[in-house]
């Protein structure tokens, strides 16, 4: 059980660093969807967990600080849902909690502490922002069930009719993401295919499969939350924003749009892997580092550290296999599959993540290896089609194509 407690007070320690560095670094509060919600949901959990334990943790606010690594972060949690409750009883004992909290002189030296001494990287990109203190509040959800059932791994069971992909291979179901085949497909056939995705891949760990829903999620001009693993509903979410300019995508014949997709699938899905593995006493080196990543999250909340994080790490690496091994037994059919492999590793390559030892690169090669795949090294066009499909998921295709034709009618 006490691993799981340890989780949770990572997870509530990282989503308040989280929320405090947006607002230090952009003066506004970050809002985050369905956060009343989820407050009160941990509020009533953490009151059931007390009364199934008959007393013997003492008095209520014994019992909840000792469920937050500091002070400050049972301040503001407690701050945030004294106005969410309509029991009077519970009021006032939530505004007791929050008098002798301010009033208190002790000062806290704890580690969660002197790590907010810390100086983190601003973060100001509300995405980012965004995805990070979403993750960190679900998992900190799912770690208070977990302390109470050991066996908690929910599962939305999906009700999308996958019968036309059911029998097709993962090679086959892959073949359906080519811009050819995908643009010609309905949004329920997209949706089966997506759902059948993750049932191939989910089954193929031995992990009971999960529904694939499309959600509203964050977008701005400079980043996009692709999809997201909700361990507490046990469901994947696709952004529905890739898909709200279809029309402009399928005119363009935009060819990333749907690998991107697939690779969001695979990410996600793989965090449903991870958490089937909390349980598991067998676990490889690599899959106790994630594992431990999970129940003992780092606490610097720059976005680069978020994307070191073993679990993150993990995801992408796992994507990136997945799309490496399809594309290389399609070798001598269409290479798009293979570019979009060399591309994203290009990126991953390049992008800012905090750096990691050399034993914990070992673990992901397909991430920290300058490997690519030979059939797709000419990933020019990829390149450019992911330009393109950035402006087309934010609506901007028609101005893209009117600055092309200006730019073909231009003298030379």
């Amino acid at each position: 059980m006490e691993q799981y407690n340890d989780m949770f007070y990572g997870y509530n320690q990282s989503l308040e660093k989280t929320k405090q560095n947006y607002k230090d670094s952009t003066n506004e509060n970050l809002y985050i969807k369905d956060e009343g919600a989820k407050d009160k949901q941990l509020l009533y959990s953490l009151i059931k967990q007390y009364n199934d334990d008959n007393g013997e943790s003492g008095s209520f606010f014994g019992f909840i600080s000792a469920k937050f690594k500091s002070k400050a972060s049972l301040l503001a949690f407690l701050k945030r849902v004294r106005g969410l409750v309509d029991n009077s009883s519970l009021l006032e004992a939530i505004e007791g909690m929050i008098n002798s909290l301010e009033n208190s002189s002790q000062k806290e030296e704890s580690q969660a502490n002197k790590n907010e001494k810390q100086i983190a990287q601003p973060l100001t990109d509300p995405v980012q922002a965004s995805i990070m203190a979403t993750k960190y509040r679900e998992y900190s959800l799912f770690a208070v069930a977990k302390s109470q059932n050991k066996n908690h791994f929910p599962t939305e069971r999906s009700i999308v009719n996958t019968t036309s992909f059911k029998n097709l291979s993962r090679n086959e179901l892959v073949k359906n993401f080519q811009a050819d085949k995908f643009y010609s497909l309905t949004s329920t056939q997209k949706q089966a295919l997506f759902q059948a995705v993750t049932d191939e891949y989910l089954s193929s760990y031995g992990v009971e499969p999960c529904a694939v829903n499309l959600v509203d999620l964050p977008i701005s001009d400079k980043s996009v939350c692709f999809g997201q693993y909700n361990p507490n509903t046990g469901s994947i979410s696709i952004n529905k924003n890739l898909l709200a300019n279809i029309d402009s995508a399928d005119e363009a014949n935009n060819q990333y749009l749907p690998y991107q997709i697939l690779s969001t699938i695979i990410h996600e899905a793989r965090h449903r892997v991870q958490f089937s593995m909390l349980n598991d006493k067998n676990l490889s080196d690599k899959e106790r580092l994630v594992v431990n990543s999970l129940m003992h999250p780092q606490e610097n909340m720059s976005y680069n550290s978020y994307l070191a994080e073993p679990d993150e790490l993990d995801a992408r690496n796992e994507a990136l296999a997945y799309i490496r091994q399809v594309a290389t037994s399609q070798q001598g059919t269409d290479n798009s599959l293979a570019q979009f492999y060399n591309l994203a590793k290009e990126n991953e390559m390049q992008n800012s993540k905090n750096p990691v030892s050399s034993k914990v690169m070992e673990n992901f090669p397909d991430i920290y290896e300058n490997t690519y795949l030979r059939q797709g090294q000419n990933y020019n066009r990829m390149q450019q089609e992911k330009r393109e499909f950035s402006q087309i998921i934010r609506g901007n295709y028609q101005s893209l194509e009117l600055a092309k034709r200006f730019e073909i009618k231009k003298p030379y």
